[in-house]
């Protein structure tokens, strides 16, 4: 309302609003207008501010008629919006003072507009309305002048006379799409007076960006059915959010078995002047939508986000369950808000009364706050665990059961975690019995089961919640192992047995060796504590065996390194089991060495022959890992003496230099109180030393000679191929094609090898010599037995040389007494000296040209 005021003083502004609530289909809405009068001693003015959004397509001159409540003409040039637009009215002097020539009229344009136009009328308003009641001019370019800054994006009129009358600045702008609200400012500046005024138009009507309707359930009426209709206008959002928030000392959200808030999404599609549900949504993302809570402010809110743009109506549907002490009559409140790209559009509030759930509706108190304690038993109480512990409220309903109210609070630290937020405690919390369980305890820490009951009464409405944790003792594990050692021959898997016993000598396990190793199952720690154990070798029964009857000692310390469990064993000596194999009596085994130079022994490559003194081969045996050579043992059953050799057999490896050594070996078996004993006796050391010699490689490095000038000749330049010493080790001279190939280099081992190629300045002085140096690197690999040389020059091993003939006599400079030809003359009869000059000039010219000519061939 505008109320006309006395003069105040030489400039005086005067502001007055107001706000109006009402309801629209059970919405509750609030709209708030705002005007200001600035009153002179000498004259009267005043601003006024209004905006019309019209969309795309709209008919202007519709619009505006209906916005005026009058039959204007179209006020712009436009007769239908092509784009999204709105158009903006400032309104001044509706009190007919004067305005003087130089005034100034800005229009403040702000985010989302664009400006398209611009005219100035002046008008009538009808009486204290300050409505525009008639269009009586529009103003000219000889009235106003019209500027607009796209920097500042200020729209500015300067009257260009005076004038008594009611000016009206129609101003039109093209409105961005991701804007939902437009605000603008218009100001008038005249000399001593400033006036300011401002509005803001939203796209949509209130209305159609949010209905809200929520009804109690005839059937249960713990139960509230709420349905929320948005963008009725089919207005495009970016980043479309719906977040919808109730008080938990009156309702909670419904929840599926895995914990997922139940909410039904819809597309809504126009059924005559209905909007009906159509195809569901399904969200991609697993968390939306999802719920949070506000500690502080005692809430739930349920958070729908819509995947990247919508531009069309959507329904959203769900239900909410009533707290069970809820008061008949209660009214229960529900806030929706509409988001666009973290931008609130709009927000609806809807309140529902409800009857009470369970006939009596005692429970009056919603001021109970909840503090949780979790601390480490043996730590600090105040500062709690620096981990997340999980838990669940209940509230017992009025039947005596209890029901979920909050399924996951998280608590770090003895504060509430909200994502990126906590607080201290729960509050608004509802009078009543509470039950609170541990869901999952910190990491490292053992989770307490038990089920804890309070509650929260005018007698004790903050309630503390303490619970202590225990470290989790995470189990340990570790394997005992032993070693075996076999003396006279080759140890076979599998051959020997050990037992793995506890302190008492119970058996744990039996485990039979892997070639020298023994390994046994890991055992399992739960506990700290001193464990003692037994290892020994079961006896076995082969005579040749001398079975070791040791026995090991290992302990085992289990300690808690802050909740994880370590074990150590320490073992009593080595933990080594050596037993010894002896041939049975009247037999000998006999053996050799194996020995390769040059490169690593790779068991079984070596072949070797036990030869009788006949000369026939009684036994082939290869070496081993280690060079050994064990021959099988030679019964005897009588006694004397016995010749063999040893020798190696010739492979087909021709990398490799055989020992053509053959050693003899006497043995003698004596009887010894009717115990055959034989005994070995070698001639020299039975060591069979072969050689690894890779087959030699080689390479012939090359270079190239260019000269310029005139052709080149085979051998007149020569070159020296120099080793990484600095000695001379070939020279050669170039060839007719300028190619220069050194003699092939020999190479008997792996290598990298370094040769620089140089020319031998020689004594021509017609020739400008090369002095270049060209590194070359030879690379030698071993390429399974041959060795392979390649060069790498890094650049082209090209020489230039350049050719430069001595300059001919200059005829000039010799004393020629004959009379001078003149031009065009020939010479005479007898006169050849100039002629002899030309011949020998034109045979010049011809040379250079054959010459370039082979040069360009090349």
């Amino acid at each position: 309302m505008t109320t006309q005021i006395a003069l105040g003083s030489a400039k005086t502004r005067f502001s007055n609003s107001a706000f109006v609530d009402y309801e629209i289909d059970g919405n509750s809405y609030r709209e708030a207008a705002q005007a200001n009068s600035w009153m002179d001693t000498t004259w009267t003015l005043n601003a006024l501010k209004a905006g019309l959004f019209i969309p795309k397509g709209g008919d202007v001159k519709a619009y505006l008629q209906a916005a005026f409540n009058r039959n204007f003409p179209n006020i712009f040039s436009e007769d239908v919006a092509t784009s999204d637009q709105i158009y903006w009215m400032g309104l001044f002097n509706t009190y007919k003072a004067t305005l003087h020539e130089g005034t100034k009229i800005v229009d403040q344009l702000q985010d989302g507009q664009t400006f398209k136009e611009a005219v100035v009328y002046t008008v009538d308003v009808s009486g204290t309305e300050n409505q525009v009641r008639s269009l009586k001019e529009e103003l000219s370019s000889a009235d106003y002048r019209l500027t607009y800054d796209p920097v500042t994006k200020q729209v500015t009129v300067e009257l260009l006379k005076d004038t008594s009358e009611t000016i009206a600045v129609f101003i039109a702008v093209e409105a961005a799409t991701d804007v939902y609200k437009y605000n603008n400012m218009i100001s008038l500046t005249d000399g001593t007076t400033d006036l300011t005024a401002e509005a803001q138009v939203e796209r949509s009507a209130k209305g159609n960006w949010l209905t809200k309707n929520g009804t109690q359930n005839v059937d249960n009426n713990r139960l509230l059915g709420w349905e929320v209709l948005v963008n009725q206008d089919s207005l495009t959002i970016k980043n479309a959010v719906i977040e919808d928030t109730i008080n938990y000392n009156q309702q909670t959200f419904l929840y599926d078995e895995t914990g997922k808030v139940l909410v039904d999404v819809y597309k809504a599609v126009k059924d005559g002047d209905q909007w009906i549900k159509g195809e569901k949504v399904i969200f991609n993302n697993q968390d939306n939508p999802n719920v949070t809570t506000n500690g502080i402010d005692g809430t739930f809110t349920l958070r729908i986000a819509f995947e990247d743009v919508i531009d069309s109506p959507y329904f959203i549907v769900y239900q909410t369950k009533l707290d069970p002490g809820i008061r008949n009559n209660e009214v229960v409140s529900n806030d929706v808000s509409l988001y666009g790209s973290q931008t609130e559009i709009h927000q609806v509030t809807k309140d529902v009364i409800v009857k009470s759930t369970n006939g009596s509706g005692t429970s009056t108190g919603t001021n109970g706050s909840l503090t949780i304690k979790k601390y480490d038993r043996e730590g600090d109480k105040e500062a709690g665990i620096n981990k997340e512990a999980h838990f669940q409220l209940s509230r017992k309903n009025a039947e005596g059961n209890y029901e979920v109210v909050f399924s996951e609070l998280v608590v770090r630290n003895n504060k509430l975690i909200q994502g990126t937020s906590e607080f201290d405690r729960l509050d608004g919390l509802r009078y009543g019995d509470y039950k609170i369980q541990e869901t999952k305890a910190p990491d490292g820490y053992e989770r307490d089961e038990k089920e804890y009951t309070f509650t929260i009464s005018s007698e004790e409405v903050d309630y503390v919640f303490e619970l202590a944790n225990t470290r989790e003792i995470i189990e340990t594990s570790l394997a005992l192992t032993a070693t075996k050692a076999l003396e006279g021959r080759q140890i076979e898997d599998g051959e020997f047995t050990f037992v793995l016993a506890d302190e008492e000598n119970k058996i744990l396990q039996e485990k039979t060796n892997k070639a020298n190793n023994i390994l046994f199952d890991e055992i399992t720690y739960q506990k700290e504590g001193t464990y003692r154990y037994k290892i020994y070798e079961v006896q076995g029964h082969d005579a040749t065996i001398s079975y070791d009857d040791s026995i090991t000692n290992v302990t085992v310390e289990v300690k808690n390194n802050d909740g994880q469990l370590e074990a150590t064993a320490t073992y009593e000596g080595n933990a080594v089991f050596t037993n010894t194999y002896t041939p049975k009596a009247g037999s000998v085994v006999l053996e050799a060495e194996k020995v390769l130079t040059g490169r690593s022994l790779v068991a079984g490559e070596f072949t070797f022959e036990l030869v009788d003194q006949e000369g026939k081969v009684i036994q082939s045996q290869t070496n081993d890992g280690t060079g050994k050579v064990y021959f099988d043992a030679i019964p005897y059953d009588k006694a004397g003496e016995f010749n063999y050799t040893i020798r190696e057999k010739v492979g087909q490896d021709d990398t490799v230099t055989y020992d053509d050594t053959e050693v003899l070996v006497t043995v003698s078996v004596k009887d010894n109180e009717g115990q055959l004993e034989a005994t070995a006796t070698y001639e020299g050391n039975a060591v069979f030393t072969n050689t690894y010699t890779p087959k030699a490689g080689s390479v012939g490095l090359e270079a190239e000679k260019v000269l310029t000038g005139r052709s080149l000749v085979a051998g007149e330049f020569t070159f020296e191929l120099v080793d990484q010493e600095g000695q001379v080790i070939q020279s050669q001279t170039n060839d007719g094609s300028g190619k220069i190939y050194f003699d092939a280099i020999p190479y008997d081992k792996a290598g990298e090898y370094n040769y620089t190629i140089r020319e031998k300045a020689g004594q021509d002085s017609t020739i400008t010599y090369d002095d270049a140096e060209i590194p070359v690197t030879v690379n030698v690999e071993d390429q399974n037995g041959t060795l392979e040389a390649k060069a790498d020059y890094g650049s082209e091993p090209t020489f230039t040389n350049r050719y430069t003939p001595e300059k001919a006599p200059d005829p000039a400079k010799n004393q020629n007494t004959k009379t001078p030809m003149k031009k065009n003359e020939l010479p005479k009869t007898g006169e050849t000296y100039q002629v002899s000059w030309m011949l020998v000039g034109l045979l010049l010219v011809g040379i250079v040209v054959v010459v370039y000519r082979r040069q360009k061939r090349k």
